[in-house]
C-alpha cells in the first residue's frame, strides 16, 4: 500500500514557523537570557518553540488520524469490490448460460431444416402431365 502523504498545508505553515524561530533566535537579544536576567516565563522565543512544538504535535496528531482514515477507506472499498464483483460474474455466468440456450436451439433448428432440404433433394420431382 502506498504510504499516505501528510498534509502539505499544516506542515509548510510548521516550516515558516520554525524558520521564523530560527532567524528570531540568532538575531534577538533575548537569546542570551541567562546573561540578561530574564525568566523563563517572559522569554518570547521560548513561547513561540513551545507554540512550534504544540503545532507540530497538532499537525503529527492530524497525520495520525488522516492515514487512518485512508486505511479505512481503501479496505471498505476493497471489500465493496469484493463483494460486488460477486455479484456482476453470478450474471455473467447466467447470461451466458441463456446464450448457449438460444444458440443451441438456433443451431438445432438450423440444421433440421437443412436435413429437410436434404431430404426434398432425394424426393424425386412430381412430373405434371397435361
Amino acid at each position: 500500500m502506498a504510504k499516505v502523504q501528510p498534509f502539505p498545508v499544516c506542515l509548510k505553515c510548521t516550516e515558516q514557523n520554525h524558520s521564523a524561530l530560527i532567524l528570531e533566535c540568532k538575531y534577538s537579544p533575548y537569546c542570551l537570557l541567562e546573561y540578561s536576567g530574564y525568566h523563563e516565563s517572559q522569554d518570547p522565543v521560548a513561547e513561540k518553540h513551545a507554540k512550534g512544538e504544540t503545532l507540530r504535535a497538532k499537525v503529527q496528531e492530524e497525520n495520525t488520524k488522516h492515514e487512518k482514515s485512508v486505511n479505512v477507506a481503501w479496505a471498505m472499498t476493497l471489500n465493496n469490490q469484493q463483494m460486488g464483483c460477486q455479484h456482476v460474474l453470478q450474471g455473467m455466468v447466467g447470461f451466458s448460460s441463456v446464450c448457449m440456450v438460444v444458440f443451441k436451439s438456433v443451431y438445432n433448428k438450423a440444421k433440421v431444416t437443412e436435413q429437410e432440404h436434404d431430404v426434398k433433394r432425394i424426393l424425386p420431382r412430381k412430373i405434371d402431365l397435361p
